[in-house]
């Protein structure tokens, strides 16, 4: 997440590594901190962390009003922060980034009409960077 002026606004994406070149704002979410330091580390990269912030909206406001850029695995669909600044996300494509979706059922119970539209959705969901299988 960024400012609406910030460079990274110019693409549509961004390298981890240029990701690690700048202020990072994470929120204080003990797994996804540690899980997003992590990302960097096994890249060979250290980001310095401008920022903690206690929620995500306190993240996307402080990303919003330049401070820093957040780090995040959703994607909300609001373009603005609660103070009203504009906020943009752009993906970061190694794949080194990304997440595997899992879809974990019992063999003995069949899925619910809106299980399988669920189970469509995470196989066709693909990260187009990615040369992984992990979907």
């Amino acid at each position: 997440m960024v400012g609406r002026n910030h460079p990274f606004t110019r693409g549509k994406a961004a390298t981890l590594a240029a990701v690690a070149a700048e202020p990072i704002i994470l929120t204080e979410q003990d797994l996804s901190r540690a899980h997003m330091l992590q990302i960097f580390e096994k890249a060979g990269l250290r980001p310095t962390i401008a920022h903690h912030a206690g929620t995500m909206e306190t993240m996307r406001s402080l990303a919003a009003n330049g401070l820093g850029l957040g780090l995040s695995y959703t994607n909300p669909r609001a373009g603005t922060s609660y103070d009203g600044k504009a906020v943009r996300q752009v993906t970061i494509i190694d794949a080194a980034s990304v997440e595997p979706v899992l879809l974990i059922r019992s063999q003995d119970n069949a899925l619910s009409p809106a299980a399988q539209r669920l189970q469509v959705l995470i196989a066709a969901m693909r990260f187009e960077g990615s040369n992984s299988d992990a979907g």
